[in-house]
């Protein structure tokens, strides 16, 4: 930093007090200014640390110098304004910006009043004012976004950590011992029967609080999604335009009263027409920038050529602005250091002795700094932009992997949680009357408790930061003969019907295929009644997939615990892939009706599509009402 701050200063103090360098100190008032310069510069070291202060010092220093007549840049004043933008809050940099106003405001009196343009100097004073406060302000723009980033990046992965402990402790301790409990009854089932009730009844009592806990995690996690958020604001193009309209027009203005209307007295009328058409172009820069940027360097050397007392000095750094905000690094660093040779020539034209080792290096520093401060604006800029990017990308991805988590959770614990509470009723139904049938729900009650834990054991690997996961083995519609059986255990009669020709599935069609029929079916065990039946159809056609999953009640069944967003987590998986969804009451039964593409379309459910499934299969149905 010290390599980057003595230079900067040295050159300020040399541009703001020359006599110094070249020993014109004739009064012991020379001495005190003198004095009084090195001790504001020193204070410039220590502006990181505090800000306020060394601003605070400078803008005494140059409100001093002002009233006693002393005319000066006051480049060390801007200095400090950057660091007090770059370090404090905006309110507190936007009133120091302000208090700028007093020394300038009373050198520019005192040089209108010597008949200098007071318009000129004021604009001048005022746009180096506002540049070196904007330049703080994206600087600390820049890091907060880049911290942001960061932040968003921790939270989702502190999110992680905290939803696999609630997952270990809350679900998959509930199946473990559901599952312990089911073998605890398998051995009691021969000898002692009532042993063998009471651990079927716990089984019951303890998938009813862990649907309980589901369905809390679950609106939880669906809530969260949804309500967060995105934050992002695309601004219009009308009013960039209308900014950079008034920048032009500003730099015109400018740019006439210092040199562009002394051009008609020499002859040279031409160079109002090139001039106007170079100046239009920045119109385009955010389209075009090297373009533009290219246009702006050669008419700077060219009107060197025409006028070599010409001050065209801002054109070039708008449109090296556009290319630092817009372009690579690189690209925009190599730019930069093209950009410094017009002014090296204007320098040299205006006087510069090339000659002279002092002359060089003050010239080099003029154009490095004028070079770099547009240059680090922009780039500054297009952090900020990466940094605010970089946030909004990992927000969406932390919402999709809540409901992508929310839906997968409910997929695995909701149907094995119900498969084995609807076993351990049916276990405890006929405990003393059919002990074979018994057993046989009791031993399926234990093998969805297996199942339910490896494929929780996965998740967990999945969702646990730096876990060793293993590829993703999901089932699909290759399952569906063994997830029929499964279902046919609880009682429910299912048949499958298939037209057309299967074809190759994406991965997560073919996941969120075998979700919707396991979903289907799950709620038809739930709520069709026992010996009810059920019917699959599949219908392949050449660019998608159609399932249908109707039953028909054949009665009502004992009260079973619902997590209540299953319907609805079907509605988004179809809506991320591109495809349709029904949902709702059919004749005497319940009907599920959804068409899938063969490879997914890109796509984002949006809070309106979580809603279609009431809309669709209405309110005022009951069976509608109660199937989650």
């Amino acid at each position: 930093m010290l390599l980057i701050d003595v230079p900067l200063i040295a050159m300020a103090v040399y541009l703001d007090h020359p006599e110094f360098f070249r020993g014109h100190l004739e009064s012991g008032r020379d001495w005190e200014s003198l004095y009084a310069v090195i001790v504001a510069s020193l204070v410039l070291l220590v502006r990181w640390r505090w800000p306020m202060t060394a601003f605070l010092i400078n803008l005494a220093h140059l409100t001093a110098a002002s009233v006693l007549g002393a005319w000066h840049f006051g480049l060390l004043l801007l200095i400090a304004l950057h660091a007090a933008a770059r370090q404090s809050d905006r309110r507190v940099s936007i009133a120091a910006a302000l208090a700028c106003a007093i020394p300038f405001g009373i050198a520019t009196y005192e040089w209108s009043a010597d008949g200098f343009p007071a318009h000129i100097l004021g604009g001048t004073v005022a746009g180096l004012t506002v540049s070196a406060w904007i330049l703080g302000y994206w600087m600390q723009r820049a890091v907060q976004e880049q911290m942001t980033a960061k932040a968003v990046a921790h939270a989702r992965r502190a999110e992680r950590v905290q939803l696999a402990r609630e997952l270990h402790e809350i679900i998959t301790r509930s199946v473990d011992v559901m599952r312990d409990e089911a073998a605890i009854a398998r051995k009691a089932l021969a000898g002692d029967p009532g042993r063998a009730a009471r651990a079927l009844e716990a089984v019951q009592e303890d998938g009813t609080r862990a649907m309980a806990e589901l369905r809390r995690m679950l609106s939880v996690m669906r809530l969260s999604a949804q309500d967060e958020p995105d934050g992002h604001r695309t601004r219009r193009v009308g009013v960039r335009l209308l900014l950079d309209s008034a920048l032009v027009a500003t730099t015109c203005y400018i740019d006439w009263y210092v040199w562009l209307g002394q051009v008609r007295p020499m002859g040279n009328e031409k160079v109002y027409f090139f001039y106007a058409a170079v100046m239009l172009a920045l119109l385009l820069r955010w389209r075009w920038p090297l373009a533009v940027m290219a246009l702006h360097l050669a008419f700077a050397v060219a009107i060197l050529e025409v006028r070599p007392d010409s001050d065209y000095i801002v054109g070039p750094l708008i449109a090296l602005h556009a290319v630092s905000r817009l372009l690579d690094r690189r690209v925009s660093i190599q730019t930069a250091f093209v950009c410094t040779a017009p002014y090296a020539l204007l320098f040299h034209r205006q006087g510069g002795n090339f000659s002279d080792p002092v002359d060089v290096a003050v010239t080099a520093a003029m154009c490095t700094v004028i070079v770099t401060m547009p240059w680090l604006l922009g780039y500054s800029m297009r952090r900020a932009a990466e940094g605010k990017a970089a946030a909004r990308a990992a927000a969406r991805e932390r919402r999709a992997e809540r409901l992508q988590l929310a839906h997968e959770l409910h997929d695995i614990v909701s149907h094995t949680v119900t498969m084995m509470l609807l076993q351990a009723a049916g276990a405890r139904a006929v405990l003393s009357s059919d002990p074979t049938r018994a057993e046989a729900a009791v031993d399926a009650i234990r093998e969805a408790g297996d199942r339910s834990m490896t494929e929780l054991a996965h998740l967990l690997t999945l969702i646990t930061p730096d876990g060793a996961a293993p590829p993703a083995q999901h089932p699909g519609l290759e399952a569906l003969n063994e997830l029929l059986s499964h279902m046919r255990t609880t009682g429910l009669s299912v048949t499958i019907e298939t037209t057309g020709t299967p074809a190759d599935l994406d991965p997560s069609v073919n996941l969120t295929a075998y979700r919707i029929i396991q979903e289907a079916l799950t709620n038809s065990t739930k709520y069709a009644g026992p010996d009810a039946t059920a019917h699959v159809r599949l219908t392949w056609t050449d660019s998608e997939l159609g399932i249908d999953v109707t039953d028909h009640h054949t009665g009502k069944r004992g009260t079973v615990p619902s997590t209540g967003h299953g319907l609805i987590g079907l509605q988004e998986r179809l809506n991320a892939i591109g495809g349709d969804f029904t949902a709702g009451p059919h004749h005497d039964g319940f009907a599920v009706t959804a068409t899938l593409p063969l490879a997914p379309a890109p796509a984002w459910p949006s809070p309106s599509d979580r809603t279609t499934i009431s809309d669709r299969t209405g309110t005022e149905s009951r069976p509608a009402r109660r199937r989650h």
